[in-house]
């Protein structure tokens, strides 16, 4: 594990910790029928919020850590992710 891997780690445990971290979501696939995972965060708000939408790469699945900096980021900010 990189230093980084391991601050991006720690931060989303934190966020994990506070009650603020995402979740594991199931929908529908519109191309094959097909029920896919997916990480989501929406914070409470009564307005429209914006969101920020990251693939994961070819090489892994949606569990992976490459985006946890945006992740901590948008928690942070209140965006939905």
């Amino acid at each position: 594990m990189t230093a980084e891997q391991a601050i991006d780690a720690f931060l989303l445990e934190k966020l994990d910790e506070a009650g603020q971290s995402t979740t594991e979501v199931f929908y529908l696939s519109d191309a094959d029928d097909s029920v896919q995972p997916a990480r989501f965060y929406a914070p409470d708000s009564d307005e429209a919020i914006p969101m920020v939408v990251a693939l994961h790469s070819w090489s892994d699945d949606y569990k992976q850590t490459l985006h946890a900096d945006i992740e901590v980021w948008c928690i942070e900010q209140g965006w939905a992710f």
